[in-house]
């Protein structure tokens, strides 16, 4: 059984900052990687959380592993406040809802 860590950010810079906290851990591994597969997408502004991230995971990823694969989807933002707890909230539903055994976490 595979597993893959999903993070969604909000743009691109995010996707090149999460990238190199990513190398920098491999880095600090013996062999220089890790027993889980690291994906990062953008979704191109907070607006894309409810709208894209659940056809990027279907479409984008989810089809790239087994379907035994385990999955973790991380919800990273640049801020928080009240409705970005709400979508991040509606967000993990419609994840949920479609992928039961789907664990999802919000870094704020």
């Amino acid at each position: 059984m595979s597993k893959c860590l999903v993070l969604f950010v909000e743009g691109d810079t995010e996707v090149e900052f999460y990238k190199q906290v990513i190398a920098n851990a491999r880095k600090l591994r013996p062999n220089g990687m890790f027993d889980t597969n690291i994906e990062c997408k953008s979704i191109n502004g907070v607006g894309g959380f409810k709208n894209i991230v659940l056809r990027k995971f279907v479409k984008e990823i989810k089809t790239k592993y087994d379907e035994d694969c385990v999955f973790t989807v991380v919800l990273c933002r640049d801020e928080w406040y009240e409705r970005k707890l709400l979508l991040r909230d509606t967000v993990n539903e419609l994840l949920i809802a479609n992928y039961r055994d789907l664990k999802t976490y919000s870094v704020y």
